[in-house]
């Protein structure tokens, strides 16, 4: 399984004017395996100390508010004028060895969205032309299946792709594949996931779907 890297965002409910928080008394952590993350906020130069995803109260003149601070499920991803949402609880990890290639691979479970941007001149239609056969080769010997698939998004936007099918002995990789041009520089995008014989969807592969859908925008 990949080494996964835990990005995410958070939301506050933020205050204009000087407040006060109320907190229990000190009391022995709970076990945990791993170390934990701690949060805090700054109103009017003062910092506060906030437990995530527990309610907190705060007076402000005189008022008193209870506010939660959470970690929003989905974290935004933005790169050259491409940008979209990915959920939380996926990993990313940024491979930039190569000067001319950026590669980020998001992932959880069996999903995968795979990103690349290349920063020389190749065209869109030349990195597919080099793109799919070279991952085609890896699998060499195995019963592959390969068809046009469109990927739908945001309003009536859409890419025209090829969608792999790799059939290993114990579990399908269906991969979708889409090279685009944006700013002058070529991607590919790639949204796999790896099913076992006759199984639908992974939960992880429909949601990154999914939210990719509906937030992926090519900015000018």
């Amino acid at each position: 399984m990949k080494t996964h890297y835990f990005v995410f965002a958070l939301t506050l409910f933020a205050l204009a004017s000087a407040g006060v928080i109320a907190f229990q008394e000190d009391a022995a952590p709970e076990d945990s395996t791993e170390p934990q993350r701690q949060y805090q906020i700054e109103i009017d130069g003062q910092s506060f100390d906030l437990p995530l995803g527990e309610a907190a109260d705060i007076t402000v003149n005189g008022k008193a508010h209870r506010v939660t601070l959470t970690v929003k499920p989905y974290v935004s991803f933005a790169y050259k004028g491409v940008a979209f949402e990915v959920p939380q609880y996926f990993s990313c990890q940024l491979d930039d060895s190569d000067p001319f290639l950026k590669m980020w691979d998001m992932s959880s479970g069996d999903a995968s969205l795979l990103l690349q941007s290349y920063e020389e001149d190749i065209s869109a239609q030349m990195l597919k032309a080099i793109l799919v056969p070279g991952i085609k080769a890896q699998f060499e010997g195995l019963r592959i299946g390969e068809e046009p698939v469109t990927f739908k998004y945001g309003k009536d936007q859409s890419l025209k792709g090829t969608k792999l099918s790799i059939n290993l002995p114990d579990v399908t990789i269906l991969q979708e594949i889409y090279v685009f041009e944006h700013r002058e520089k070529s991607f590919a995008m790639i949204i796999q996931d790896a099913r076992e014989f006759n199984a639908g969807p992974s939960e992880q592969y429909t949601e990154v779907y999914e939210r990719l859908q509906e937030t992926l925008k090519l900015w000018d």
